[in-house]
């Protein structure tokens, strides 16, 4: 099994990867989802790690959607089949009633 990132390691990564899809204009419409999200995470989840990791996978489906978007101008190959998917999992997420029910 890995080892566990720490919270300053967790923060640390949700940091740079919040500034690099800050200066991307491709991302510009995910970030502003993403920043809804993580009120969304800080009304939900208590725990400080919870809220890292909720974040750092938000931003992973955003990293997803921008390598879709450059395959998809580039080659077309099946990046951009798989980079769709994950998008579609990530705006209806993002389109969720205001509190979902969580059982």
């Amino acid at each position: 099994m890995g080892i566990a990132p720490g919270l300053t390691e967790l923060q640390a990564t949700i940091a740079r990867m919040q500034a690099r899809f800050d200066v991307d204009p491709r991302a510009a419409d995910l970030m502003h989802r993403y920043r809804d999200l993580c009120i969304r995470f800080e009304a939900d989840l208590a725990d400080p790690r919870d809220i890292a990791l909720s974040r750092a996978a938000a931003l992973m489906m955003i990293n997803i959607s921008s390598i879709n978007r450059i395959a998809t101008a580039s080659d077309g190959d099946n990046r951009a089949a798989i980079g769709n998917q994950h998008f579609g999992s990530f705006r209806r997420m993002v389109e969720l009633p205001t509190k979902p029910h969580i059982p």
